[in-house]
């Protein structure tokens, strides 16, 4: 199970990619929440509503990694799944938190990088036109 862990040892994590990429989420958040009001009073062209349930159906796909989490493959979304030991009550960030809770710090480096890399794309996706 976790480990205690060290601020010595969370340094060796780059939490900063992560960080930026949270910011950018939350515009594009907050750009999409503008939109959907638009589309709440009416002021949104036809079909604003139908184009934007779709654009938050598929934004939640950019959250997925190809190759999975890094000791279980099947599990592919990088901001919550199922914990080692918790059955299936979730942990947010599961690649960054297994490979902290083990001590292996390169990986929870590498793991912080993808969810950034995903956050990244979550964002793009939902900025698109």
């Amino acid at each position: 199970h976790a480990r205690n862990v060290s601020s010595s040892n969370v340094s060796r994590v780059d939490f900063g990619p992560l960080e930026a990429a949270h910011a950018r989420f939350a515009a594009a958040a907050g750009k999409v929440g503008d939109e959907q009001r638009r589309v709440a009073k009416g002021a949104a062209p036809p079909g604003a509503a139908a184009a934007l349930n779709e654009k938050l159906a598929y934004a939640e796909r950019r959250f997925l990694s190809a190759s999975g989490l890094p000791t279980r493959k099947y599990f592919r979304h990088v901001l919550q799944a199922p914990g080692l030991y918790t059955g299936y009550a979730p942990k947010t960030l599961p690649g960054v938190y297994d490979a902290v809770s083990a001590g292996d710090w390169a990986t929870a480096d590498a793991q912080a990088r993808v969810a950034a890399e995903r956050i990244d794309a979550a964002a793009s996706f939902l900025l698109a036109e």
